[in-house]
């Protein structure tokens, strides 16, 4: 089986194929779409036509496969890529002191599960 993981990184991240809805921490703001393409426990990276400037926290709602709650996540925008020929994108450093416990378990739960069956997406 062909492992799912980018190992040039600490924390190795998989690839995926899942929604997410993201903010600023601006209350006022409306949330915007878009694909988490990898993910780790420790950042991730979302194709998106909307991207924030470098340093910019957000607030992620992620939407794991066959769950009805959203996965509530934090973090800083740490790279974006703008193309004009091609979706933009950014990559995400998550805040793990801001997850709860019980979406640490969730999390931890996916990473397992993709672990087992290969490719999540």
């Amino acid at each position: 089986m062909k492992k799912n993981t980018f190992k040039s990184r600490k924390d190795p991240r998989i690839q995926t194929i899942v929604t997410a809805t993201f903010k600023s921490n601006d209350p006022d703001e409306h949330a915007k779409e878009g694909v988490i393409t990898n993910f780790s426990r420790t950042g991730l990276y979302i194709e998106t036509v909307f991207v924030y400037p470098v340093n910019t926290p957000i607030l992620i709602d992620v939407f794991l496969p066959d769950e009805s709650t959203p996965l509530r996540l934090t973090g800083d925008i740490r790279n974006v890529i703008l193309d004009e020929h091609v979706i933009g994108g950014m990559g995400v450093k998550i805040d793990n002191s801001k997850i709860s416990e019980p979406d640490k378990n969730r999390l931890q739960e996916f990473f397992d599960l993709n672990h087992i069956y290969g490719w999540f997406c």
